[in-house]
């Protein structure tokens, strides 16, 4: 069986990107990346995300977010902060949790989970790969992130009952490819 990670073109794209653009650093600088190298399909699945410090504690910041996750978000992300547009509590921490994962780990993390429907929407898988940079070598200060919604069906009409929260699922720090690293 494939990695779910490398199960979805996308996702195995931005990480055979970002271990080429490492080379033999720890991670990628921002300044490594080049949209003209990114496959075009992947463009509307990518959010470059800031970590800002902001009243004595850290916040992360939307730079860019590509427009499928604008749509599933139901607003333009782009100059946002994570935390206020997380869904659900429990999202919200899960989203928190993936980036720290990544900055601590200095790799790539993988999750996916379910979001229940809202009234006249369709249930939906998503599909993350959150990807550190670093402009020192060292401290993590950006991350690029490719996100793939795929709906499930089960829409849900405006007189039901809408079923519970963000049902968060595997979360996974990812190793570069053999094959990835010796690109570029």
């Amino acid at each position: 069986m494939c990695d779910p990670w490398l199960s979805d073109a996308r996702l195995a794209s931005l990480l055979h990107y970002w271990c080429a653009k490492r080379r033999t650093r720890e991670m990628p600088a921002r300044a490594d990346l080049d949209p003209i190298d990114l496959d075009g399909e992947l463009w509307a699945n990518l959010a470059l995300t800031e970590i800002v410090p902001t009243d004595g504690r850290e916040r992360r910041r939307f730079r860019l977010s590509g427009n499928a996750i604008n749509v599933s978000a139901g607003l333009e992300l782009t100059g946002r902060y994570v935390d206020e547009i997380a869904h659900a509590p429990s999202h919200r921490d899960h989203v928190h949790g993936l980036y720290d994962t990544a900055r601590r780990a200095r790799r790539p993390v993988y999750s996916d989970g379910i979001f229940p429907a809202g009234r006249g929407q369709v249930r939906r898988e998503t599909k993350r790969l959150v990807c550190p940079l670093s402009t020192d070598g060292r401290t993590v200060d950006t991350f690029i992130t490719a996100q793939i919604y795929n709906p499930l069906g089960l829409s849900i009409a405006d007189d039901e009952e809408i079923p519970g929260d963000f049902k968060p699922g595997i979360v996974r720090v990812v190793d570069c490819p053999v094959a990835a690293t010796e690109v570029g």
